[in-house]
């Protein structure tokens, strides 16, 4: 093999191989939780919720989408998202209950996925027979209404707005029930939510003619002056790397930085695991351990340029013969496509919420959590939020409660992720696989938080939970 400019060479005492399809094996405990906890319910409900509205980021907000509503006339209104305002004739008066005839300012908005409920500051617990229960949201919006001039509006009392709210996950669910937040941001209960199904028109058209290519590789040609290093692994045990015999591995952002770990080519690496990522097809993760240390990373294989450009000519003159061109059917047909609504009739103004309670695994995982913040950040000023992405829920643990985190508690089902809020918008993050090979018992676990990013705005903030 050519040297190449920073290429790192890792020798190992001994290497356990791992194909794309296989995990390494270790022996894992199960944690008894049976004098400390009975049931994921029974420990969430003990943790301390904020319970108040309370955004955790500044400037950061869901908008409200507003409609110009002559109060004596009413109106439909249709959303972006599917979902329709139904607002009767003389719906609208006063605060003090006198009429109105002034255009009114309806505005409105909705919250659904992880990030809408996060920044929103909404609580989502909900005290079901004395005990704290957590939310899903099925479909949860907020509602408003004021004159021009900024003077607050009532909704009649003879009259109710309709509000017919798509949902992604309340179709096939149980017990949704439809909820107010009260002004002391208590939950009660207004009824069971009424869910119906619409029927959409699609029109598909598959006229398009499409080429398929059958040698596309699974390496890249490797890019100057970017951190590579060798690994002495039997490829044959990887499939999509069998035929490649000069692989250099290229680090990629994520995870553990090994231009930072100034021992990382002296550690006395003793196993080795490689394992496709679920995120990209290009990346790997690859985790390392030594008699004290685990490190693991993300890289990407790579060749040099003549491997490259002879394994690129070889895979072009083995699949020349199977490249074909495919012509769809020419099919143009109308298909239905259902939507699940939940109709819900409300008579005030303030935040909604169609809701079932959290299924939860009868054996939880409990950790003891230690965090490690952000140099010039306390624990006293953070707010720590489980966030739970297979169900798009949001639990927030209080800091200064329930001992510190001492009772960390989670589904090991779920794909779990952390994140971490400070003042000015700065966060700290889990995501999904550093949570699960790290926060995976019911000792005391240092949790590394001190990478630092900042949400400048919205989008941003929706790319930083999608890594979760």
């Amino acid at each position: 093999m050519n040297p190449l400019s920073k290429t790192l060479y890792v020798a190992f005492a001994s290497c356990l191989i791992l194909s794309s399809s296989c995990k390494e094996q270790s022996g894992t405990s199960k944690v008894d939780t049976k004098d400390t906890v009975t049931t994921l319910t029974d420990s969430l409900k003990e943790a301390t919720v904020h319970s108040v509205i309370n955004q955790p980021f500044e400037n950061i907000q869901v908008q409200f989408q507003t409609h110009k509503v002559d109060p004596k006339v009413g109106g439909e209104f249709a959303l972006k998202s599917g979902s329709k305002i139904i607002v009767p004739a003389g719906a609208f008066v006063k605060t003090d209950g006198s009429t109105l005839t002034e255009t009114v300012m309806l505005k409105y908005r909705e919250f659904r996925d992880i990030d809408e409920i996060l920044v929103s500051g909404i609580p989502m617990t909900y005290q079901h027979d004395g005990q704290n229960e957590h939310f899903v949201s099925a479909g949860m919006f907020e509602i408003d209404g004021e004159l021009a001039s900024g003077e607050k509006v009532a909704i009649a009392k003879d009259k109710s707005l309709q509000v017919d709210m798509t949902s992604k996950t309340a179709d096939g669910v149980s017990g949704v029930n439809f909820y107010y937040l009260e002004k002391q941001s208590i939950w009660k209960q207004v009824s069971s939510s009424i869910r119906r199904k619409i029927k959409k028109e699609k029109v598909v058209d598959n006229s398009v003619p499409v080429e398929v290519k059958a040698n596309d590789l699974p390496v890249s040609l490797a890019t100057k002056g970017a951190y590579k290093f060798e690994l002495y692994l039997d490829y044959s045990k990887i499939e999509d790397l069998k035929d490649y015999k000069d692989v250099i591995w290229q680090y990629e952002a994520g995870k553990d930085d090994p231009t930072t770990y100034e021992d990382f080519n002296k550690e006395k690496w003793t196993s080795a695991a490689v394992v496709k990522s679920e995120t990209s097809k290009d990346l790997y993760e690859i985790t390392l351990k030594s008699k004290n240390k685990v490190f693991v990373t993300n890289a990407k294989p790579v060749l040099g340029e003549k491997a490259y450009q002879k394994a690129l000519a070889k895979a072009k003159l083995e699949n020349a013969s199977k490249r074909s061109v495919v012509f769809a059917q020419v099919e143009s047909m109308r298909d239905l496509e259902m939507v699940s609504m939940q109709l819900a009739s409300i008579d005030k103004f303030g935040v909604y919420n169609h809701d079932y309670f959290m299924r939860q695994n009868k054996e939880p995982m409990v950790a003891s959590l230690k965090l490690n913040l952000p140099k010039g950040q306390t624990i006293e000023k953070a707010r720590v939020f489980l966030v739970m992405k297979k169900n798009d829920v949001i639990i927030e643990y209080s800091t200064d409660g329930y001992d510190k985190l001492s009772q960390f508690t989670y589904d090991p089902n779920e794909n779990n992720g952390l994140m971490v809020v400070y003042p000015k918008n700065k966060v700290s993050v889990i995501n999904r696989y550093d949570f699960k090979n790290k926060i995976n018992s019911n000792r005391e676990i240092v949790v590394d938080l001190s990478k630092e990013q900042n949400v400048k705005d919205y989008s941003s903030l929706k790319s930083i939970i999608e890594k979760i």
